[in-house]
């Protein structure tokens, strides 16, 4: 079933067994990085890098992939929003 959803993920997500493996179930299509992470105990924008260092270990990609993917992610939010 897909509704379209998208997800925003933390650090705490991704550095937890438990949730690491819900996070790896929603595909990396379907993935935003929090940046504020306003219920985290670890945040910020400098928390990002090492976010997509998690992220790219889970889905098994290259870092620079993951941020290109993100990167789409949120354009395809935002041109969802324009139409």
């Amino acid at each position: 079933c897909n509704i379209g959803c998208y997800f925003s993920v933390n650090l705490d997500l991704v550095c937890s067994k438990h949730f690491c493996d819900y996070v790896k179930i929603i595909p990396i299509e379907r993935i935003l990085t929090e940046t504020d992470a306003p219920f985290a105990k670890q945040g910020g924008t400098d928390k990002i890098k090492f976010l997509v260092e998690k992220l790219s270990a889970l889905y098994n990609m290259d870092k620079q992939s993951v941020k290109d993917q993100i990167f789409i992610n949120f354009r395809n939010i935002l041109n969802h929003i324009e139409r």
